[in-house]
């Protein structure tokens, strides 16, 4: 059976009053002497007495509690470190919800009331999740924060990579490298949008192909001496593709991907990417969370810049090749 207040109470003689205050951390505490919050304490831990947070916040409206619902546990190990680091840091629980392919999103929000969390973090929701969180999920005014969206919503702050930014380092690595004939593999909007920038601003024409099954053989016909992958995935296929057609990277030409995953130093070559900062991303989402529970004020977009991981698929080039 689980040990009550009145149980620290009797067993030290104390109020139950008074044995509240200093499990609660209330101020009211500190006019106790030390010596008996010490014995209230000592107590508590000898019984070992465990807090209902679910039962406290009932009682006082207020919840130590964040939820936080992942589209895919798998892809997103270091936000979630970094959301836990920075729950750590303020003494807060943090409720993990899987959302499983075609889950209805509607049952996750409801879980999240029921737990009366103090907030949400979303992780990768996609557009159309953005639209049962305005529905199901905001009229409640519990505080929410979400990440690596390309949509923004009123008064729903968004963590993200500086996507343009990060699109830039990647394509001026191979610049410098001499790379003048830079294809685009890929279709994530905002990395194409800054590719075809970086080229019209470079003097360079642009060529984006999308990923389907057939496009390799058109990709290497059009002879480019770089390509820049939209995603760390695709990276690695078209390494893989390429490596069954006996085509050698980098010396037929560079291949650049987008993430700083896992696998992109787990193939042959190792490719070549920028790290999206998925750590800091956590830390900040959970950081902002907390801060607007509190009724501060707090950014509605952060960007954090990516940082370049130079690996074997990308080397020097003569721009006359």
């Amino acid at each position: 059976m689980a040990v009550t207040l009145k149980d620290i109470s009797a067993a030290c003689g104390i109020s139950i009053c008074s044995v509240s205050q200093v499990l609660s951390g209330s101020p009211r505490a500190q006019e106790l002497s030390a010596a008996t919050r010490k014995r209230i304490l000592s107590t508590a831990r000898d019984l070992g007495y465990c807090r209902n947070e679910l039962a406290r916040s009932v009682v006082t409206g207020k919840s130590n509690i964040i939820s936080v619902i992942v589209n895919n546990f798998a892809a997103f190990p270091p936000i979630l470190d970094g959301i836990c680091a920075a729950a750590i840091e303020r003494d807060l629980t943090i409720k993990f919800i899987s959302l499983l392919r075609n889950q209805d999103l509607s049952r996750s929000l409801l879980s999240v009331r029921q737990y009366r969390s103090a907030g949400l973090l979303g992780v990768a929701f996609e557009k159309a999740q953005l639209s049962v969180l305005d529905e199901h999920f905001l009229p409640y005014r519990i505080p929410a924060v979400v990440a690596n969206t390309g949509v923004l919503m009123p008064g729903v702050p968004v963590v993200s990579t500086d996507q343009a930014g990060a699109t830039h380092l990647a394509l001026e690595h191979l610049y410098q490298l001499g790379h003048r004939k830079i294809a685009c593999l890929g279709s994530v909007p905002p990395r194409c949008a800054a590719y075809e920038t970086y080229m019209r601003n470079a003097g360079l024409t642009p060529r984006i192909f999308s990923e389907r099954p057939d496009v390799y053989p058109e990709l290497c016909k059009s002879a480019p001496d770089a390509v820049f992958c939209c995603t760390d995935h695709i990276g690695v296929k078209l390494l893989q593709w390429l490596y069954q057609q006996r085509i050698f990277v980098p010396e037929s030409f560079s291949v650049m991907g987008f993430g700083g995953l896992e696998l992109s130093k787990a193939c042959s070559p190792t490719l070549s990417t920028v790290q999206e900062p998925f750590f800091d991303i956590g830390y900040q989402m959970l950081k902002i969370l907390h801060d607007l529970i509190q009724g501060r004020s707090v950014p509605q977009h952060l960007q954090l810049p990516a940082r370049l991981l130079q690996r074997d698929s990308t080397a020097e080039r003569s721009p006359a090749t």
